[in-house]
């Protein structure tokens, strides 16, 4: 039988400063609160007495519902899946959810899902930082090597990169006192480090060395941090480590030999450049002509930043100033002039100083790299935060905020709009036959047969699972808004293809108007009442929601 030793992981759940939740996977889609964080219970969206009931029995039952049907996506797929919750226990605060199963021999048992309030959101960097970041998936997945401590420095986790850096297994970490890469000279400043840590002190930047199982020796740049539990004591160290061999490489090369450094840097695909103390170029590596169509003997002489865009200089020359006073390496992230195309590509540099005998830094070195594909990505992920990935249509939070927009809009130009609610009739039962592949393709018919059907007439969103809304504003009559629903009715039932099969699709449509319903919440609220209404009557329908709905 499987066990979640919950004891191991709620000091870490507990620094998180996101809603966590894990819930017990039970036999009959049953889903029974296990545990959650200081934080659930600080903003209120689970009561201690919820530990250990079921979510029917806490909730309402259609939120209920909507929460069990997230869970049984999660079951089913044994993947990570992310929805948006409007809890009623929050006055319908708006959060984006991680659900990530926990499962062992191909059967789910347990869920842990992680919450972020993203009601007043606008900063996508903000939510990128810290959405869907469940510990387990951060800890797994960053690029350095993070190991975690007890009190007496034995291994309690580490994660994937550290295994690979160092090249011990868990199990053979766990049997040392004391980490197995921290070389024999170097084991006494590593215990004092660690008794500083337990005393409270963050460290941070502390560079020093660590060797691998093989016996390589390499530099590192260590972040050691406290574990502290809801009491607020010391009960652990976390450790991230990042390999800056490369670094201190250049650093060496520069000192020894310039020259040397020279023949490096001029096979380099990134943009190498050498500035003195006042940020005059003095090298710059022939990629800068491939990258940027710069010549270096243009580039030599003048200021570093004359490349760089007019916006981003002086944040480029506080970098440059920073790594200067500090003596350590300062990243960025700017855009930079390519005169061979007239255009301005993203860069990231890191700035290196390196010092004289005396300490004094004389010269920086400047690495920089392409990284405009990686904020290509980054302006999709933010065309993701409010549309749907697999329609490509508005999701549930754009849609909320285009319906505050047009009752505004409505009580200001004393118009009417309409809301409807859509689902797919027996979805599930189309999901389970056919297989996930079959139901993408039944979601993303459905999203286009009411496109269709609404021809341009108003906005069209999947709020999640099989859940569409449209959006009518400027609606002349009821009856003007009832031809769109049955078109979309009558599309929807038309059979089509699939890999040989024929699938017959029908749809339940809840609709509910403004100034009818008086506000945004009893609209949306009336629309989906009206739309089980539909379902419950047998579905391939739509049903108007009343004054009193």
């Amino acid at each position: 039988m499987f066990t979640l030793d919950l004891d191991m992981y709620k000091p870490v759940f507990e620094t998180i400063s996101d809603v966590v939740v894990i819930v017990k996977v039970e036999s009959g889609s049953q889903y029974r609160y296990a545990y959650a964080n200081r934080v659930a219970y600080k903003v209120g969206s689970v009561n201690e007495d919820h530990i250990g009931r079921l979510i029917e029995d806490v909730y309402p039952s259609g939120y209920a519902r909507y929460l069990i049907s997230q869970y049984e996506s999660v079951v089913s797929s044994l993947k990570p899946v992310t929805f948006e919750d409007s809890n009623p226990h929050l006055n319908d605060a708006i959060s984006e959810v991680t659900a990530t199963p926990i499962h062992s021999d191909g059967r789910c048992h347990y869920i842990i899902a992680v919450a972020k309030d993203i009601s007043i959101e606008e900063s996508l960097l903000t939510q990128l930082d810290t959405k869907n970041q469940m510990f387990h998936a951060l800890f797994m997945q960053t690029p350095d090597s993070i190991v975690l401590l007890d009190l007496s420095g034995r291994v309690q986790m580490e994660n994937y990169q550290y295994r690979v850096e160092h090249g011990w297994a868990h199990e053979e970490l766990i049997a040392y006192s004391l980490l197995p890469s921290i070389p024999d000279h170097l084991r006494d400043e590593a215990t004092q480090l660690y008794r500083r840590v337990i005393d409270g002190e963050h460290i941070e930047s502390f560079h020093t060395k660590r060797i691998t199982k093989g016996g390589v020796l390499f530099d590192v740049s260590l972040n050691i941090s406290p574990i502290r539990n809801r009491s607020g004591d010391v009960d652990g160290i976390i450790i991230a480590e990042r390999n800056i061999s490369e670094q201190v490489k250049y650093q060496r090369l520069l000192q020894d030999s310039e020259e040397k450094f020279r023949l490096i840097t001029e096979n380099m695909t990134d943009l190498v450049a050498v500035l003195d103390k006042d940020g005059i170029v003095k090298y710059a590596s022939p990629s800068y002509e491939r990258v940027l169509g710069v010549s270096p003997d243009w580039y030599t002489g003048q200021l570093g930043t004359v490349v760089v865009h007019e916006q981003d200089r002086k944040r480029v020359a506080e970098a440059f100033t920073r790594a200067t006073k500090s003596q350590k390496t300062e990243r960025v992230e700017y855009l930079k002039h390519n005169i061979s195309r007239d255009d301005y590509i993203y860069v990231e540099s890191l700035f290196v100083p390196v010092s004289d005998m005396n300490g004094d830094v004389q010269k920086m070195i400047s690495v920089s790299r392409d990284v405009t594909e990686r904020q290509v990505a980054k302006r999709r992920m933010e065309y993701l935060a409010y549309h749907d990935s697999l329609t490509d249509l508005p999701n549930r939070r754009m849609f909320r905020q285009q319906l505050q927009q047009a009752v505004l809009s409505a009580d200001r130009d004393g118009t009417k709009l309409a809301v409807l609610f859509l689902d797919c009739d027996k979805f599930k039962t189309i999901n389970d036959t056919f297989g996930h592949d079959a139901g993408d393709h039944v979601l993303k018919f459905f999203a286009y047969t009411v496109q269709e059907s609404v021809d341009g007439l108003g906005t069209v969103a999947r709020l999640g699972g099989d859940e569409f809304a449209v959006l009518l504003e400027d609606v002349s009559s009821q009856e003007e808004v009832l031809k769109v629903a049955d078109r979309i009715v009558d599309a929807v039932r038309t059979p089509w293809e699939w890999h040989g099969h024929t699938i017959r699709l029908t749809t339940s449509i809840g609709v509910s108007f403004y100034p009818l319903q008086r506000d945004t919440k009893t609209l949306l609220v009336s629309a989906d009442g009206a739309m089980y209404q539909a379902k419950q009557n047998g579905g391939n329908k739509y049903y108007v929601a009343s004054a009193l709905d």
